[in-house]
């Protein structure tokens, strides 16, 4: 997924879509890949087509657009893990892993209509939230549909146009995008 973002930026500027299917993964993993995200010329579009969890929910939230199936569902958790070996290293691993889950939940309040406070209420167990629910909450910007005529409102298109590269299979539904990667992994890189 990487080496796909870094790819097309080389290539054009347009749009990039990560369709995103996960149970989530580590936090390093995953803070490399919002790296890429914020790093890229190109803006990257998240859209959360099943469920987005744990790992997966963050690097949704750190899209320049964030989309959600009509029928998708987030879930946010305090993070955990583990550390072995000398107390210093573990320490040491521990509070950078903190510092990069602070920046990231930063993020997510940031762009949400949350406070830090409410955000850490809300997920101080586990938050399941469905894409309207998470729309009025601020951690998507749209709900979409995919092809579903009752709903033309929230048509969206993520082919990518004649010419351009797409990465991956897709539902054609209308948006100028570089290229639609999709995150259905079980991991979130």
């Amino acid at each position: 997924i990487i080496a796909d973002i870094k790819r097309l930026n080389e290539k054009s500027s347009n749009p990039i879509v990560l369709q995103i299917h996960s149970p989530g993964g580590g936090v390093l993993p995953g803070a490399k890949l919002i790296g890429v995200m914020e790093a890229s010329k190109a803006p990257i579009y998240t859209v959360c087509t099943g469920v987005c969890a744990s790992m997966a929910a963050m690097i949704h939230g750190h899209g320049a657009k964030r989309y959600g199936l009509d029928r998708a569902i987030l879930m946010y958790h305090p993070a955990s893990g583990g550390a072995q070996g000398q107390v210093r290293n573990m320490l040491s691993q521990l509070t950078t892993v903190n510092n990069y889950i602070e920046k990231m939940v930063g993020h997510i309040v940031g762009s949400s209509k949350m406070t830090q406070d409410e955000f850490q209420k809300v997920v101080a167990y586990e938050l399941w939230i469905d894409s309207e629910d998470a729309l009025a909450k601020g951690l998507n910007d749209a709900v979409v549909a995919l092809n579903v005529p009752s709903h033309p409102e929230r048509a969206l298109t993520l082919e990518a146009p004649p010419g351009e590269e797409q990465v991956g299979p897709t539902t054609p539904v209308t948006l100028n995008v570089a290229a639609v990667v999709n995150v259905l992994l079980d991991t979130a890189v």
